[in-house]
């Protein structure tokens, strides 16, 4: 059964595809990007910016009921498109689900061929930066039930399903290492059980 990101994201693949002509669809984005909820504008400090992103663009994240809420905005109609078509996709959903599903959205609807090179390193940052709010939602429920946070070079060896990520260093939120797995009982703490290597 498929997660709500991935669902949503088929639907969105699925609704685009009913655009032929690649003209049809930049009309199509800049049609939502005009439909993003107003953006407070103290939050549009630097603090918010997404670096990488040629336009500004600003980026907020809420964990509410186990769930993130997004706030987007930016001064560039096409980028307002993507920012409205990433919080439909993203917007409400799961920390978990989130990271569990990648971006195919990117390769299907052909975005990197046919968003000029700014406009397709805005939407890797912008990506980027939704998957690291999700990560340290997820570090934050660890540190909350006394469970040990990964470090994120842990989360990507998982993300490519390496067996063999139980035998490497695992760090407390300090960012210090304190050994291999064996070790922690020890220190009374335990990885989260939704990443433990080789499981998720």
């Amino acid at each position: 059964m498929m997660n709500e990101v991935q669902a949503a994201q088929q639907d969105v693949i699925e609704e685009f595809g009913l655009f032929e002509d690649w003209m049809d669809r930049y009309q199509y984005l800049i049609d939502l990007g005009r439909r993003l909820p107003e953006f407070p504008e103290e939050l549009r400090t630097e603090e918010n910016r997404i670096r990488g992103c040629q336009s500004q663009v600003w980026f907020v994240a809420e964990k509410k009921d186990g769930r993130l809420e997004f706030r987007a905005i930016s001064d560039a109609a096409i980028v307002s498109g993507l920012i409205a078509l990433l919080l439909r996709l993203y917007n409400g959903r799961s920390p978990q689900d989130i990271l569990d599903t990648p971006p195919d959205f990117v390769t299907a609807l052909q975005l990197e061929s046919h968003l000029s090179p700014t406009r397709s390193n805005g939407l890797s940052s912008m990506l980027k930066a939704i998957r690291g709010f999700a990560t340290e939602a997820l570090r934050a429920a660890c540190l909350a039930g006394r469970q040990l946070p990964l470090s994120t070079h842990l989360l990507e060896l998982r993300d490519r399903g390496a067996a063999n990520a139980r035998r490497t260093s695992w760090q407390l939120a300090g960012g210090k290492t304190h050994g291999s797995l064996p070790s922690l009982g020890r220190l009374g703490l335990r990885p989260c059980a939704r990443y433990r290597a080789g499981q998720g």
